[in-house]
């Protein structure tokens, strides 16, 4: 068994091929070949400890991470942990990637996937947020959407000035801002605020992204943004108890589709009255596995070469 750091993790998961499996996890998830039960939460001392495992007939995983908001404070990850690659046949452990850049990167790519399926446009993008989301968001924009504009908005105009400096040489126009444009066509939020950071209103041509938050308690996007939007989550099971963007603003769950909907059925079709669109994702195993099969046939390629 082969344990790959940090670097190590983030070369065995490029983006492409992490939206492509993300996409095809999705319809396995939804056909049930995938088994991905809700995310056991624990609170601890310190913040909290999830439990994620999924298995499917090719793969099984478990992700065991914890999350300590204060550990920056101390020069610390937020988030530190492992994920187990186990072979299905056996139940022997066969890989341990880095937890926190799995979840980074497959986090990033269900957005991209969202992108591709409901944006309208993808030639001007807005961050809200700073931290591993926002730039694994950064990143993923770079090598999907090359020469997009993407503005990074913050409270701090200094921060987000230094946030597009450290990044200047990616193939994006990097603006910061403290201030979101009008004419942005895609918005993501990647805080961890416990209280929206977005309140413009909803509107057609732009897609709005949650994935900040994933608490019941706590939502990233204003209610009636929320409420007056054609709803998409990542996962309808794990949406129902953690999107707080969506349980606060009180909408119909009925009127709340999976984004497997857009893969499946052309979004002109889903939205023949052209609303808004909000896209919340608050993540699951199977996206785990989905980032595991891209790691896995990586390993074995080269094994084979």
């Amino acid at each position: 068994m082969k344990y790959f750091d940090i670097q190590e993790t983030k070369k065995l998961l490029p983006f492409t091929k992490l939206v492509s499996a993300i996409e095809k996890a999705a319809i396995d998830y939804a056909k049930g070949t995938i088994s991905s039960p809700t995310r056991l939460v624990t609170p601890i001392e310190s913040g909290v400890m999830l439990a994620m495992p999924a298995s499917a007939p090719d793969i099984a995983m478990t992700k065991l991470i914890n999350i300590c908001p204060e550990n920056p404070s101390m020069g610390l990850r937020t988030i530190n942990g492992e994920l187990i690659i186990w072979d299905v046949n056996t139940g022997i452990p066969e890989y341990i990637l880095d937890a926190p850049t799995v979840t980074a990167r497959r986090t990033a790519a269900v957005s991209m996937l969202g992108v591709k399926l409901l944006a309208k446009k993808t030639s001007i993008f807005a961050l809200y947020g700073n931290g591993d989301q926002a730039s694994n968001h950064t990143e993923a924009i770079a090598h999907l959407y090359p020469n997009s504009t993407l503005y990074i908005i913050g409270r701090n105009m200094d921060n987000a000035t230094q946030y597009c400096k450290e990044r200047e040489n990616l193939p994006l126009t990097l603006i910061p801002a403290t201030q979101l444009p009008d004419e942005v066509d895609v918005v993501i939020t990647t805080t961890t605020s416990p209280t929206p950071v977005y309140f413009d209103m909803a509107r057609p041509e732009r897609l709005v992204i949650g994935v900040g938050v994933f608490q019941p308690e706590k939502a990233e996007i204003e209610a009636s943004v929320v409420r007056n939007s054609l709803i998409f989550v990542d996962d309808i099971q794990s949406a129902l108890e953690e999107a707080g963007d969506i349980l606060q603003a009180g909408v119909d769950w009925n009127e709340v589709l999976p984004l497997t909907d857009a893969i499946q059925t052309d979004i002109n079709l889903l939205n023949t009255s052209n609303r808004p669109i909000f896209f919340k994702s608050v993540g699951c195993a199977a996206w785990d596995l989905a980032a595991c099969r891209v790691a896995k046939r990586i390993l074995e390629s080269k094994t084979t070469d």
